[in-house]
């Protein structure tokens, strides 16, 4: 009997969005295998235009990139999220990751945001975000 509940197990079967917030861009790397100026706008995109004024600020958007996986997407990291984290905690933008998930929602099961390994603007950015936490770590 097929009742849907062993294709869930898979994420294939979740409309899925991955969200990379650490600027050495692993997640980008390991879904699309692209690296520095290869990788496609994404996150630091937008949090550009959060600093911006008028009208498109209001309207920000970030570019999300199919991946070679079914049902998986990706919004890209580089290296100029490192540039923009002073000035975008100097303006308060910490709730601009919840809004643009909160936007986009109905378009995806799940969200799954990598961060980086320190409690910076963007991680604390993604504890805003996010519904739940998962912390990896080496045991002794």
């Amino acid at each position: 009997m097929d009742n849907g509940i062993e294709r869930r197990r898979y994420w294939g079967v979740y409309r899925t969005l991955v969200v990379d917030l650490d600027a050495q861009a692993n997640s980008t790397y390991y879904l699309t295998g692209l690296t520095g100026d290869d990788i496609p706008v994404g996150i630091a995109d937008f949090f550009k235009q959060t600093l911006s004024s008028g009208p498109a600020a209001k309207k920000c958007r970030a570019h999300i990139v199919e991946t070679p996986y079914d049902n998986l997407h990706l919004i890209t990291a580089s290296h100029e999220l490192s540039d923009l984290q002073p000035k975008l905690e100097a303006k308060f933008k910490i709730n601009k990751l919840r809004r643009l998930l909160d936007d986009i929602s109905q378009d995806y099961d799940r969200f799954y945001i990598d961060t980086p390994p320190a409690m910076n603007f963007y991680a604390f950015s993604a504890l805003i975000a996010a519904d739940a936490v998962l912390i990896p770590f080496d045991s002794i």
